[in-house]
């Protein structure tokens, strides 16, 4: 239902019935489904490093944003990885979506309650950007220090 190209282009993540999945864009490889959950995991974004992905999940009851990272210790990467272990980086009754980090990485934006908001990627110190409702749409500048962002103002 959707993809998520790599910062090198070379891997994509699509979604699958919910379930994330790494692919390589073209070459050999094989594709590697990285969760496994009842859930609907999707709503994907890359680090600018590529070592990292967050994503929006309902598996608490509500959408939650998520980081995956590599739990393997002999392959570390994680475009090599074989073990996966995903982290809840938000922990509300409101529903989070459209996360994505920073260009630098040290912060991700997301939408909760159609307000913006800032965090550290581990969802640390978490507080509203743009803290009046029906923002819809937002964009970081290639430098981070700018977000340009789109809301109905009625």
């Amino acid at each position: 239902t959707e993809f998520a190209l790599s910062p090198d282009e070379q891997h994509v993540v699509v979604v699958v019935h919910g379930e994330l999945f790494l692919a390589p864009v073209k070459g050999p490889g094989k594709t590697v489904r990285l969760t496994d959950s009842p859930a609907y995991d999707h709503g994907v974004s890359w680090s600018p490093d590529g070592k990292k992905l967050l994503f929006a999940s309902d598996r608490g009851g509500v959408e939650d944003l998520y980081l995956l990272e590599p739990d393997d210790p002999d392959h570390p990467e994680l475009t090599k990885a074989h073990r996966f272990k995903a982290t809840q980086v938000t922990h509300t009754r409101d529903a989070e979506s459209g996360a994505s980090f920073s260009p630098k990485g040290d912060k991700i934006a997301f939408l909760r309650a159609g307000k913006l908001w800032l965090a550290g990627p581990d969802g640390a110190g978490a507080k509203p950007l743009v803290d009046e409702p029906q923002v819809f749409d937002y964009a970081w500048s290639p430098d981070g220090k700018w977000v340009a962002f789109a809301r109905t103002d009625g």
